[in-house]
């Protein structure tokens, strides 16, 4: 995702000369054919079936969440085991806590529960299966290598 890296370098002004041609040079090509849209002159279009840029970092930043849940709150389970087990303490947090919590500027003080509270926040459906929390477990783990 290098044209957000580019458009979020240049919105915090920590921009390269070369950040800052790019960015005209897409703002131009906006304005030569304004039909074809700010997302695919920025280069931020997608294919179709393919979930939007924003949604597939969010994705990423909650499957980073629940990895170091495992690695933080059960680093002695294995990913099956700890799969199990994040999915059952995420089924209690959502159904009593997350309703006081969820309007909530701040996570609570439980450890476990902040990070509970962080990937809920994503606005993204938590896996539902504890065979779709192991394979984010498994990847996340696998990406971690590289």
């Amino acid at each position: 995702m290098e044209a957000v890296d580019r458009i979020r370098r240049v919105a915090a002004g920590k921009d390269t000369p070369d950040d800052r041609a790019w960015l005209s040079a897409r703002l131009g090509a906006y304005l030569s054919d304004p039909e074809q849209g700010m997302e695919r002159a920025l280069r931020l279009d997608r294919s179709p079936g393919e979930p939007p840029w924003w949604r597939v970092e969010r994705r990423q930043h909650r499957d980073a969440l629940i990895l170091r849940l495992w690695r933080e709150r059960w680093p002695e389970l294995s990913a099956w085991d700890a799969a199990e087990r994040i999915l059952i303490v995420q089924q209690r947090y959502a159904a009593a806590a997350w309703r006081q919590h969820r309007d909530q500027d701040t996570p609570p003080t439980d450890p476990t529960a902040a990070l509970l509270w962080e990937i809920m926040k994503t606005d993204l459906r938590f896996p539902t299966s504890r065979r779709r929390i192991f394979e984010i477990l498994n990847t996340a783990e696998r990406d971690a290598l590289y």
